[in-house]
This record gives C-alpha cells, sequence and structure tokens, in this order.
C-alpha cells in the first residue's frame, strides 16, 4: 500500500506587472502606512512510500575532481554537509554523484538513483537530509519537491520535473540554464566587496523577475530562464549566484516562505531578496521598488516582524547563529551611502546602533588594529559616516627577501597577510632546484629560485640560493663514487654503527610520520635492526602502514610523495609520480606500490649507507600476504578489471569484486573477454533497464573505448528493434571486434 504525506501547500499571491529595469536613485523600504506584498510561494516537499521501485540503487563514488563537476559544484558550499555524520555524508554524496550524471549527461531519467540508508534515519531524519541537499544544491534545478522511499525507509531518492525527465530536453535546458547564469555570475563578480556582490545580486533578482507562480516556482529554473518565480526560485538564484563568487550561503524555510543565509566577515544575516522585490505595479497603500527591510537582519528582528520567517524547528539543528542587524539593512535608504577612506568604508547610518560591535569587527578582521585604532565616525560633505567593516587592499609580505639553503635541507619562510584566515599559496620557479610546501623550502638541485608566497592579486617573492650540501662526517665518497656517505666509512665499516642505526630510525620518523622521535621509539627500532632480527623493508613496512601513518588519511598523491622522499631521498619526477598514482586509482594496493620503492637500487644505497640490510618484503608477514593479492600480481591486468566497472557499470570499483575478477583471469578461469562479457550480464547492469540504444552506447564505450557513431549506433539498433540478433549476439560482435583485441592488446592481455 502506498503511504503518502502531503503536507500543506501555501500558495503565493500571483502578482504580474511590468518589471521596473532600473534601480531608483534612492531606495528606501515602506514608510509608515505602506505596506509590502507578502511573498509566500514555498510549496512543502511531499513524501512518497512507493509500492514498487522506481529506481536502481545508487552508491556514493568517490568525489571527482573534473572540470565540469567542479564547476557544478561551485554554486553550493559545505556549510550543512559538514555537520553531517559519516554515513550521512555518504548518502548525500550518493545523491551528488547521481545529480552530476544527471546535469551532465543525456540520459532518461524520472528519478535521482536509489540511495541507502546506510545511516538508518526514521522517515522524517530521512526526508529531511534529503531536503537539505536540495535546498543546498540548487543548482539541479531538474529535482522536484516529491521524494520516495521505502516503506522501512531503506531507501530514498528524488522525482525529476516531467519535462527533464527526457534527457535531450534535459540537456536543452541546462545549456540554457548555464548560459544566463554565467552572465548574472559576471555581473555578480564585478563588485569589489562581498557587500558589494550582494547588493548587485539582490537588485538583480528585483530588477530581472516577476514575482508569479509557475510549474517549476520551486526551482531555480523558473527565475533564471522563465524570469518569473516564488520565493523558492529567489532563494535558490541567490545562493548559486553568491556561493559562485565565494560569498557563502545557504537557505532556510518557514511552513511557506524561504529565505537566505549569508556570511560576512564570519558574521550570518539573513537576507530576503523575494520580499525585496516590491517591483509589481503601483498600487495605492503599497511601496513600490526596491525594499531592504529584511536585508542582512537578525533572526530576532525577523520574528518580531511576521510569522513568515519563522524558520521550522528541524532547522534549529544546522542553521547558523543570526545575532545582529547589520549596517546594511539601513545604508541603501540612502543616496550614495558609502565613501572609502584610508582602510575603512563608511556608512551613513541613522544612528550610533552597535557602533562598539562594528569597531571591534572591523578590529579582528583587520588583524593587526585594536579596537581602539578603528575610528568611529567622520564628516564627509557635511554628513555622518559611521565605520563598517571594510577590507583594505589586500597585502602580504614575507619575513626575508632572500636566502641560502643546502641541498636536502630546508628554510623556513613565514609569511603575512592584512586577512583573517588566509590561505597561502606558495608557489617554486624551479622544481629541480626547491621545492616549498607551507612555507618551508626544501632544497633539491644546486642553483638559484624564486620562492612567491600569493593570496589573491598580491604576492611576495624571495630568492633562494641552493648551495652543494657538505659531506657529513669527512669528505670520503662512497666505493661508487656517488652518494655521499654519512661517516665517511666503507660499507663494512658503517654495518653494527649503533649512531647511524639511529639516524636511520630518526629519517624514518621525520620523512613517514612527519614528526620528531621518541627516545622509546628511536631504541626500539635501532635495537632490532642491530640484531639484525628486522631489516630496511621491515623497518619501512612498520612506519608506512602503522596505525599512525594510516590515520592520517594520505591521499594517493601524498602517499607517493612520501615514498619519494624516503626511499629514494628526492621529490618525485612528474612521470614516475603520475605511473604510480595511476596504478593505485586502478586498484593496485599501498603495499605493492611500496615494494617497488623498497626493491629500488636508490633504497639499497640508503640502507648501505647507514649500514642496514635491505631484506626482502616477503620476510615480512603481513606485507607478504598483501602482496599476495591478486590484484597485486600484474598492474595492467588490475587496470583492465577497474576499466570495466567504470565503462560497463559507470561506477568505481568494489575491492572484493575487483580481487575476484583478477583470480579469475590469472586462474585462468574466465578469459579476459569473458570477463567483460561478464559484467554486461551482470545482475547489476541488467537491473538498469536499458533501452536499445543506452545498450549499445555502453558496448561502443566498453569494447572499442570510443562513443557510438551516428550512422553505427542507429544500424545496430535496428537490428536489436527488428529482432534479427538479440543482445547476446550483439555483445558478441562487439567483444570479438578488432577494436577491443587493440584494447586488450595494450593491457598486454588476450
Amino acid at each position: 500500500m502506498n503511504h503518502v504525506i502531503t503536507w500543506m501547500m501555501v500558495l503565493g499571491v500571483t502578482i504580474s506587472g511590468v518589471v521596473a529595469l532600473v534601480t531608483p536613485d534612492v531606495t528606501v523600504w515602506a514608510a509608515e502606512g505602506e505596506k509590502l506584498r507578502e511573498r509566500e510561494g514555498l510549496r512543502e516537499e511531499t513524501a512518497v512510500t512507493p509500492a514498487e521501485e522506481h529506481a536502481e540503487y545508487y552508491e556514493a563514488r568517490q568525489k571527482s575532481s573534473s572540470a565540469e563537476e567542479e564547476y557544478w559544484k561551485k554554486f553550493s558550499n559545505d556549510y550543512y554537509y559538514n555537520q553531517l555524520s559519516a554515513e550521512e555524508k555518504k548518502m548525500w554524496d550518493g545523491l551528488e554523484a547521481s545529480c552530476l550524471e544527471l546535469i551532465m549527461g543525456t540520459g532518461d531519467a524520472q528519478f535521482t538513483g536509489k540511495i541507502a540508508n546506510g545511516a538508518n534515519l526514521g522517515k522524517e531524519d530521512l526526508t529531511n537530509l534529503v531536503f537539505l541537499f536540495r535546498y543546498s544544491n540548487p543548482q539541479y534545478y531538474f529535482l522536484e519537491n516529491r521524494v520516495w522511499y521505502a516503506s522501512d525507509y531503506s531507501y530514498v531518492y528524488v522525482e525529476l520535473y516531467d519535462t527533464f525527465q527526457d534527457g535531450t530536453a534535459r540537456a536543452e535546458a541546462t545549456s540554457s540554464f548555464r548560459e544566463k547564469i554565467d552572465e548574472w555570475v559576471e555581473q555578480v563578480s564585478a563588485g569589489k566587496y562581498d557587500e558589494d556582490k550582494e547588493k548587485i545580486a539582490y537588485d538583480l533578482l528585483a530588477n530581472n523577475t516577476v514575482y508569479e507562480s509557475n510549474d517549476y516556482d520551486q526551482s531555480a529554473y523558473s527565475l533564471v530562464c522563465l524570469g518569473k518565480s516564488v520565493c523558492a526560485g529567489y532563494t535558490a538564484t541567490m545562493q548559486m549566484l553568491l556561493n559562485a563568487v565565494g560569498v557563502e550561503t545557504v537557505t532556510v524555510t518557514s511552513t511557506g516562505h524561504a529565505w537566505n543565509l549569508i556570511n560576512l566577515h564570519d558574521e550570518w544575516y539573513a537576507v530576503d531578496a523575494t520580499w525585496g522585490d516590491q517591483n509589481d505595479k503601483k498600487t495605492e497603500g503599497y511601496f513600490y521598488g526596491i525594499s531592504y527591510k529584511y536585508y542582512n537582519k537578525s533572526e530576532s528582528s525577523l520574528k518580531d516582524s511576521n510569522t513568515s520567517h519563522v524558520m521550522q524547528t528541524w532547522w534549529e539543528k544546522y542553521a547558523p547563529e543570526l545575532k545582529y542587524d547589520s549596517t546594511m539593512s539601513t545604508v541603501f535608504a540612502y543616496y550614495k551611502p558609502y565613501f572609502t577612506q584610508g582602510n575603512y568604508v563608511y556608512f551613513m547610518v541613522n544612528d550610533n546602533t552597535n557602533l562598539d560591535i562594528r569597531r571591534a569587527k572591523v578590529a579582528e578582521y583587520l588583524n593587526s588594529a585594536s579596537e581602539e585604532d578603528v575610528p568611529g565616525t567622520v564628516t564627509n560633505e557635511e554628513k555622518s559616516y559611521y565605520v563598517w567593516a571594510g577590507p583594505p587592499e589586500i597585502s602580504i609580505s614575507l619575513d626575508r627577501t632572500e636566502g641560502t639553503v643546502k641541498v636536502g635541507e630546508t628554510l623556513t619562510l613565514t609569511a603575512t597577510v592584512n586577512r583573517k584566515n588566509a590561505v597561502i599559496v606558495w608557489d617554486s620557479s624551479n622544481m629541480d632546484i626547491a621545492t616549498v610546501e607551507n612555507g618551508v623550502v626544501l632544497g633539491v638541485g644546486e642553483g638559484e629560485v624564486t620562492i612567491t608566497a600569493s593570496y589573491g592579486t598580491a604576492e611576495a617573492k624571495c630568492k633562494v640560493v641552493v648551495e652543494k650540501a657538505e659531506k657529513p662526517g669527512g669528505s670520503g665518497e662512497s666505493p661508487s663514487g656517488g652518494d655521499e656517505n654519512p661517516t665517511g666509512g666503507t660499507p663494512e665499516e658503517n654495518t653494527g654503527n649503533e649512531e647511524l642505526v639511529r639516524a636511520f630510525v630518526i629519517r624514518l620518523y621525520e620523512l613517514v610520520l612527519e614528526r620528531e622521535a621518541e627516545e622509546s621509539g628511536i631504541a626500539a627500532w635501532t635495537t632490532v635492526l642491530l640484531d639484525k632480527s628486522s631489516s630496511g623493508s621491515d623497518a619501512g613496512y612498520g612506519f608506512v602502514f602503522s596505525d599512525e601513518c594510516m590515520e592520517r588519511g594520505l591521499s594517493d598523491d601524498e602517499f607517493v610523495e612520501i615514498l619519494y622522499n624516503t626511499f629514494m631521498n628526492r621529490p618525485s619526477d612528474e612521470g614516475g609520480k603520475s605511473a604510480w598514482v595511476e596504478q593505485l586509482e586502478a586498484g593496485v594496493e599501498r603495499e605493492k606500490v611500496l615494494e617497488g620503492f623498497i626493491l629500488s637500487q636508490e633504497f639499497a644505497g640508503i640502507c648501505e649507507e647507514y649500514g642496514i640490510s635491505v631484506g626482502n618484503p616477503y620476510d615480512v608477514e603481513a606485507f607478504a600476504e598483501a602482496l599476495n593479492h591478486y590484484c597485486n600480481q600484474n598492474a595492467d591486468l588490475t587496470r583492465f578489471v577497474a576499466r570495466c566497472y567504470t565503462k560497463a557499470l559507470g561506477r568505481e570499483y568494489d575491492p572484493l569484486g575487483l580481487e575476484a575478477w583478477c583470480r579469475a583471469i590469472i586462474e585462468k578461469e574466465n578469459s579476459p573477454k569473458e570477463v567483460a562479457q561478464s559484467f554486461i550480464f551482470s545482475e547489476e547492469f541488467t537491473k538498469k533497464k536499458l533501452n536499445d540504444e543506452e545498450y549499445v552506447k555502453v558496448l561502443y564505450r566498453t569494447f572499442m573505448n570510443r562513443e557510438a557513431d551516428e550512422g553505427g549506433l542507429a544500424g545496430w539498433v535496428t537490428v536489436l528493434e527488428s529482432g534479427a540478433e538479440d543482445r547476446e549476439k550483439v555483445l558478441e560482435g562487439f567483444s570479438d571486434s578488432k577494436e577491443f583485441a587493440e584494447i586488450l592488446e595494450n593491457f598486454g592481455l588476450n
């Protein structure tokens, strides 16, 4: 039996009229005796329990960083996401991944992918989580306010607007939507300060929108592409525009209304662009123009004004605190509302309310200034203005402009920026001479290099000279005449040298764990290395796969970089690092990559210099066990199986499945061709219920490594629709093709 929960729909007042295209010179809110038109147009979400399953499970995948995906992600932020549990985040990630495929693809779809309720949420929390995602991601304009869930709440998914269920129609709508949003974002980004950007976006919506309900009025699409909407569309579009230019903005709702919360200099304010748009035809007793009555207000001010701005109680768990009314609520009641002088922006306001609070916020924002240093009021053109949070031009400096460092040693630079919580970007003009990370310069090779620290458009530079390293302990060289010997002695003389072994252990602490070593750890490792019960392989594995290192959550890129520095005594080269990371991304385990570094000539040389035996990775039980996994036997084979997952199933591999298929090929239970075919025959693939055209497209991607050409696609679809051949026979044709034979050859398979 279907369980349908239909919440009250509060319809907005439909007010049509000519939209004012020019902002008046003087914009004021309603004077006493004048009223604002109420703008309640939010339709509550509908939650439905389906009698049958409409969508397939969609697991959360690893977040991608493709340029196209990053484009769409910039319209949202992680404010609400960061408050979720780990399992709730997985559900959110699954919805996001599904929506990204919908907005970037052309496939027909009635629903998003089905998201498993891994957090075991009850009905109310489950639906609220989905609503939270929808309100946080207005760029996914095609999502209806209709949520489906299982009777036992084990999964949930969202319905698409009828029009956008057709992939072609959705792609055309996305193109129009993107073109208009990009145009508006460019206008908003012209603002010098965040306050300016907010004002531009606010006025832009008022001057380009008719307040009017329509079939898409719960989506930004209605405002952006149709030029008419209710509060849901205003709020969604405002959020997109400001997040896109770096101004953190979220949405909250009451029973029948929606508005935005905006973060300005670490303080949150409420702003209602819908009620700000009073550009309807002039009516006696009602205000006409752009109102700022609900512009950057505190929560108490909103609640005191009307019931439309009383947040639903479930938002209390997520919404930020709105403590103050901003001066910006009143400054736009005046012509030429502000001017700049020195490091500050001055606004003309009605009174001196909260001046001390504003001065304190300015001092905090400017870092170096104390509250006493911040002026309170000035006179300009015979009018009094009060200071507001006006940032100065960005400036950055380094504690030195020149420096010297030896190869293998470090030099630390300190940057100072006149911005709170600034994230500095560091760069080296020549990575072969010196690298830099968080201000720490590492000498790599002899020469001169320029280190640059930048924030925004400001930058500071330091010239660093890298000199040849001195030979520790003397001038002798190793017998080969190559790398310098830490003691100047022969390898035989170095063997059993406790001082050198301690140095080897300390080096592992510093390079792998990136911290100072404790004496107990040094002593323990030194003992087992001296008595030969452990080797360099054992120590290397012990540090790299220690709980401490694993808990650091290193990315594949960071992991490989540590291996280069630790086991080759140098930073990575671009080509080598890329090859190792590619193997890891394709499913080869980190133990296998570590083996390659441990067996390198460079690490053998390091062990020799410190008087330590390299040993054999297979002598370390846990290490050997991992190396014997089938996914670690042949990197190309593993990459091939991982490719089958992405091409045929459209998702990342799962480790157990990857291991099983690698075993099947290595043990000759299946050929590579049979394994690829098995993905198409799998239950997961069959449940997709692809039509003939989509089925053929997958075969092209999997067995020919390209998109289908128009003629070939039409031909194969005709064959299937006519019944001349079934899908299994068509699959045989693709898997026996010359193109697939070349794919197998490129992976070293047959």
